[in-house]
């Protein structure tokens, strides 16, 4: 099961949304209600934690085996465009 930063990254915005979402509630809750989001908290940190270190792993093991990741612009994928654009003298 390899996981890239393709199927990563949305999933690290999505869970960054929630950390802060968990810390704006932290703010404003009530002391009944504090162990309960801080234990949410807690538990979105730690699995934010993991992904970053899966993506720091598959980054590490690229880099070793000297495969380059592809470049994102947005949305739009361009590996083809910056192979063009290197091709090309200026």
């Amino acid at each position: 099961m390899e996981k890239t930063g393709l199927t990563l990254e949305p999933m690290l915005r999505r869970l960054e949304d929630r950390i802060r979402s968990l810390c704006c509630k932290a703010l404003t809750a009530r002391d009944h209600e504090s162990d309960a989001i801080f234990r949410d908290l807690r538990s979105a940190l730690h699995q934010h934690t993991e992904r970053l270190r899966q993506l720091a792993a598959l980054k590490l093991v690229s880099a070793k085996e000297g495969i380059r990741p592809e470049r994102r612009s947005g949305q739009t994928h361009l590996k083809g465009a910056e192979k063009s654009r290197r091709e090309r003298p200026e």
